[in-house]
């Protein structure tokens, strides 16, 4: 279960993976949380993602 601040706020989700399936199963369970879901697939450009946008979460998935 995910814990979040309050459910008025637009938060946003850096989903970094190569996997379309996963990014697939992700983004369809936080957008129904009313979240902004991001996707970056190259590390370095999440990087980049991350230090841009401040999100309140982000999946990383290790099998890259």
């Amino acid at each position: 279960m995910i814990a979040w601040k309050s459910e008025s706020e637009l938060h946003t989700v850096l989903i970094i993976s190569t996997d379309v399936e996963m990014v697939s199963v992700w983004e369809t369970l936080f957008k129904q949380k009313n979240c902004h879901v991001i996707n970056e697939t190259d590390p370095y450009t999440a990087l980049q993602t991350a230090h841009l946008l401040c999100p309140s979460l982000i999946v990383l998935h290790l099998d890259m």
